[in-house]
């Protein structure tokens, strides 16, 4: 199974020297032809993001042109070289190596068919600026216009990137304590230090309202190599529930949300780790306050597991998608899921009824032709899963008559379907083109599919 938390890039080699899994995010500035719009958008970005990890590639929806002169005049006016830029086009990229997709030109429209992919991206925006050389190619005034206007974008796109929760991560973790002034900060630290590039982002608050942070938790915290001296003590009231995945109380105070603040147990995942206070143990002790952040420290790391994994509780819905070995129906059907999800929390396994074996070099390629990567997949067998994790179940191959007796079970689950695709090494499995035909029809019942459990 593929990394559910992974940040995006589904190859193994280093992308080019902008973008690629180097970063901790990656961004897609599209329009039309990559000849105005996005390249100064791509210029902004190499030029403010300073230190910021952050990657960058642009891209023309219909394809590249030239970079128009008057985008690269103007933009060397504001101290910017964009004349060695490429024009280059969409479908040269591939859209899982992208967390951000930008629309420069208000051209999200056109990104529908097998281009509607790159909208499924965790954060898509339709930026909507107007287009220089329509306007007047031969007049600067509407470049300059729509230059600064990017870079005030480009700006507020750091921003954004910046923060240590939202949009940008697939999964959020808020972390509660009664004050927010030591469990919950320690557990924030922890896990802004070990998440490296897992697409988890965190916050921390108190339920009660927030105080300064313990000097204790300060102190021990920085003999691990961690600095939360900076970190603010702010309260759960400024927070909105539904912005997070993931709620942890730190302290055993889930019985305080109550009334207006149950929703925060509603999150799809909560949990009460009951950790002790240490200022409650002895405030000049720092032992307790040792003891308690090696405990946080080893959580978090369970946490972040159970967050790395493709499905699970962490998931509003979980899907199972099952065929007799798990070796090229099912896995096609998987790499869409992850694929098309885009932020949807949406979980997602195959398994064989029969038994996992490899999976099918034929699938693996056409997958392949198509931007997703299926090479790494293992072939499981359902007996390895437990049908309660699963809200839905299909049977890709028409296989669902297998499943009685004890594997009954797993066509009881809340939904359950029989797609009865074909079996395309039962075809010819020299010839790819039954593989493309089951890939594009299981493509098109898992948009469907999408459609009914987002």
């Amino acid at each position: 199974m593929g990394n559910a938390c992974e940040p995006s890039t589904s190859g193994g080699e280093v992308m080019g020297a902008n973008y690629g899994r180097q970063y901790k995010f990656n961004v897609m500035f599209l329009c039309n032809h990559n000849s105005c719009r996005s390249q100064m958008a791509d210029g902004w970005l190499r030029q403010l993001r300073g230190n910021a990890s952050v990657g960058v590639a642009s891209a023309g929806i219909v394809g590249g042109t030239a970079v128009k002169e008057g985008a690269i005049s103007v933009m060397k006016d504001a101290g910017i070289d964009i004349s060695t830029f490429t024009s280059d086009a969409m479908a040269d990229f591939n859209p899982e190596d992208f967390d951000v997709v930008i629309s420069c030109c208000g051209c999200g429209g056109k990104l529908d068919g097998d281009k509607e992919v790159w909208k499924k991206r965790p954060v898509f925006q339709d930026w909507n600026l107007d287009d220089p050389p329509a306007i007047d190619p031969g007049d600067l005034s509407a470049y300059r216009r729509v230059r600064d206007e990017s870079k005030a974008k480009v700006l507020e796109l750091l921003d954004m990137l910046s923060k240590p929760y939202g949009p940008q991560y697939r999964k959020n973790v808020m972390f509660l304590c009664n004050h927010n002034s030591c469990r919950s900060q320690m557990a924030d630290g922890w896990l802004r230090q070990l998440r490296g590039n897992a697409s988890v982002g965190v916050a921390s608050a108190g339920i009660v309202g927030g105080t300064a942070v313990k000097e204790g938790a300060i102190s021990v915290m920085k003999d691990a190599g961690i600095d939360i001296s900076t970190f603010t003590s702010d309260a759960m009231a400024d927070f909105n529930p539904e912005d997070f995945d993931v709620v942890i109380s730190c302290c055993g105070c889930g019985g305080k949300l109550d009334g207006d603040k149950e929703v925060w147990k509603k999150r799809p995942v909560f949990q009460d780790w009951n950790l002790d206070d240490p200022p409650a143990i002895d405030p000049g002790d720092l032992s307790a306050y040792r003891r308690v952040r090696d405990e946080s420290k080893a959580k978090v790391l369970e946490l972040l597991d159970m967050l790395s994994k493709p499905y699970g509780p962490q998931y509003r819905k979980n899907v199972m998608f099952l065929c007799n070995h798990n070796s090229c129906r099912s896995q096609m059907a998987d790499g869409w899921l992850r694929q098309l999800r885009g932020n949807a929390s949406v979980g997602v396994a195959s398994a064989g009824i029969v038994g996992g074996t490899a999976v099918k070099e034929g699938a693996i390629s056409v997958m392949k032709d198509a931007g997703i990567d299926i090479s790494t997949f293992t072939s499981d067998a359902m007996a390895d899963f437990n049908p309660e994790d699963f809200d839905v179940v299909i049977s890709c191959c028409g296989c669902g008559g297998k499943l009685d007796g004890d594997k009954e079970v797993w066509k009881k689950r809340p939904v359950f379907q029989d797609w009865n695709l074909d079996d395309p090494p039962a075809i010819d499995p020299g010839d790819l083109s039954a593989y493309r035909r089951v890939r594009d029809e299981s493509k098109a019942k898992v948009l469907e599919l999408l459609d009914k459990v987002k």
